[in-house]
């Protein structure tokens, strides 16, 4: 979204002294690389003409940050994977003029470790931009944080012995199969 005019020509070099500038310096040119037209003006304008030529102009794009995605908790089940809900997701960071689009139907989430602890990491992947200056962006896939809590566990087999009345709690178990 920067035009020309706003960028510093480097690089070049030309005898006698004088000064390059972007022959259009009001472009706003997309990301990649590209020819611009560049006009030499010498500091002598008496003894020497301006010319003219092209300079190999290169954008890179610009990097976009997303908020507003969460994770939900999850029950430990031995794998990384998490739900996520994308409703609050905002793109941060695309210049006025620019129509850009978030895309979340792909979003997926995965935790970087199965096991169960508070406020894990959860990393976002599968965002995606649309839209006819998507081109001049790039994504920053976000993380977040959900925690894992532990599973609850279930004991089924274990039978207690019968035993002659003896003014004590303790009970002698046994493990069926």
């Amino acid at each position: 979204g920067q035009t020309l005019a706003a960028s510093t020509l480097s690089g070049g070099s030309a005898t006698p002294a004088g000064s390059f500038a972007f022959t259009t310096p009001s472009t706003a040119p997309n990301a990649g690389t590209a020819l611009q037209s560049v006009i030499y003006t010498p500091t002598d304008t008496t003894s020497y003409n301006t010319a003219s030529g092209t300079a190999s102009v290169t954008v890179n794009p610009k990097a976009l940050t997303v908020t507003g995605i969460t994770a939900n908790d999850k029950v430990y089940d031995g794998n990384t994977t998490a739900t996520l809900n994308t409703t609050g997701a905002t793109l941060l960071g695309i210049m006025s003029q620019d129509v850009v689009t978030l895309n979340t139907a792909g979003a997926t989430g995965a935790f970087t470790d199965p096991n169960a602890g508070p406020g894990k990491t959860v990393l976002v992947s599968g965002l995606t931009l649309s839209g006819a200056v998507a081109g001049n962006y790039t994504l920053i896939q976000p993380t977040t944080t959900a925690s894992i809590t532990s599973a609850g566990l279930t004991v089924t087999g274990i039978q207690a012995q019968n035993k002659v009345y003896d003014g004590t709690t303790s009970a002698t178990l046994i493990l069926s199969n």
